[in-house]
């Protein structure tokens, strides 16, 4: 065990770090104040049951979670009592809170559950592992399509005016002259330098398609110079995911990438591409410029890149799509709805709603594979028929009856 003249050493240095631990009031990097009496951190198996957030639980409680910082299916967390003094070691965890706490008792003294063992690594973003940002930062996710990226300061106008550098391009398809103004706009970074030229454009035929129709799009090259093309597959799609567009790479088999199609300046290029179901798509061209001809695209024969986005479609879903999504949530709500009366612990928390798309809400014990179906759902752009029914009041939560099923009363 370290001691308080130890602790002080490890304070003084990590003043040194812009992100400093957080301290309350009377007490040493994120610890509690000590005292004679230590109370060890809660070992989960008191409290006031099972609980989503610290919403659920008593004031002088919090939420713990097991290995998680979000609520995932039907693994509940439990209402513990928190700690009032903590040993004064210096065992250093991150919160799910995005801060750095003295230990795990301290975590837990702040309400906080533990994300990984160690100082916060900045890493944040919507996994289940990983912590929001504290106050006063934001995520700069690592690309325009990955769920994770890290925790940076957030500038002020201020410091952005007294800095310099190069431009870079933000995931809007937006020239940001700084990458420091991209951060202010809480945009993630696409690339470095400017975007692509205006002048580098990518339409498609249609604003909307019927299912199973090929999608026909067409590159004009209104810039000086040629620009290079994949040469099997030109284009590539993107589908609107969870309110992201993600990369779902060509819609043609290629046993050969083939060498890059030259698309001189004042040309164009038309292919037809293959949305494979329904949902909201667009168009992506990678090019290259300053190409070696009768080369395929890659970096040994280019000397830069560029890419550029059509407007975004629609692609209608098929009926078959639908009703495949709409059959399996029905099956995923009866089997969501199972549950053991003779667990002595809370059950049947989640609600949910009894159709996809539309319907009352109902009690559930895990609406895991329901949450996905219904984003399924979305994506296709599948639409339900909802009749005016009204809806009766639930109670706080469901009941699970002898016959193992949950109840809405």
């Amino acid at each position: 065990m370290r001691t308080i003249a130890t602790l002080s050493i490890v304070i003084l240095l990590a003043g040194c770090d812009s992100r400093s631990l957080p301290t309350t009031d009377g007490g040493l990097d994120g610890l509690p104040p000590k005292s004679d009496a230590k109370t060890p951190p809660p070992t989960g198996d008191g409290g006031g049951g099972g609980c989503v957030d610290n919403s659920g639980c008593a004031a002088s409680e919090y939420c713990k979670l097991e290995g998680a910082c979000k609520v995932s299916g039907a693994k509940l967390g439990t209402c513990v009592p928190r700690p009032t003094s903590c040993d004064t070691m210096y065992a250093p965890v991150c919160g799910c809170d995005g801060k750095t706490h003295g230990n795990a008792c301290g975590a837990a003294t702040a309400g906080v559950n533990v994300a990984y063992q160690g100082e916060c690594k900045n890493r944040c973003g919507n996994l289940m592992y990983l912590p929001t940002c504290p106050a006063g930062e934001l995520c700069d996710f690592d690309s325009c399509t990955t769920p994770e990226g890290s925790c940076v300061k957030k500038p002020t106008p201020l410091e952005c005016a007294a800095m310099s550098g190069p431009p870079v391009c933000g995931c809007d398809g937006k020239t940001y002259p700084l990458d420091c103004e991209r951060l202010l706009a809480g945009v993630a970074r696409a690339s470095f330098g400017p975007c692509p030229s205006a002048a580098i454009t990518v339409v498609t035929d249609k604003a909307s398609y019927p299912s199973a129709q090929s999608v026909k799009a067409t590159l004009t090259n209104g810039s000086a110079a040629s620009v290079f093309l994949a040469g099997c597959a030109a284009f590539a799609i993107e589908r609107k995911e969870n309110g992201v567009f993600v990369d779902k790479g060509t819609t043609v088999d290629c046993a050969w990438e083939g060498n890059a199609k030259e698309v001189k300046a004042g040309a164009s290029l038309t292919e037809n591409v293959y949305p494979y179901q329904g949902g909201t798509y667009r168009i992506r061209a990678d090019y290259g410029l300053a190409c070696l001809p009768q080369k395929p695209l890659s970096s040994a024969s280019c000397a830069s890149f560029g890419k550029v986005h059509s407007a975004p479609f629609v692609v209608q879903p098929a009926a078959k799509d639908c009703a495949s999504v709409e059959s399996s949530y029905a099956l995923a709500l009866a089997a969501s709805k199972a549950c053991d009366p003779a667990i002595n612990m809370p059950q049947c928390l989640h609600k949910v709603e009894d159709h996809v798309g539309c319907g009352c809400m109902t009690f559930v014990n895990d609406r895991s594979k329901l949450d996905a179906l219904t984003a399924d759902w979305k994506n296709l752009g599948c639409t339900a028929a909802c009749p005016p029914i009204p809806c009766a009041s639930l109670p706080p939560s469901g009941a699970c009856g002898v016959d193992k099923q949950c109840h809405d009363s």
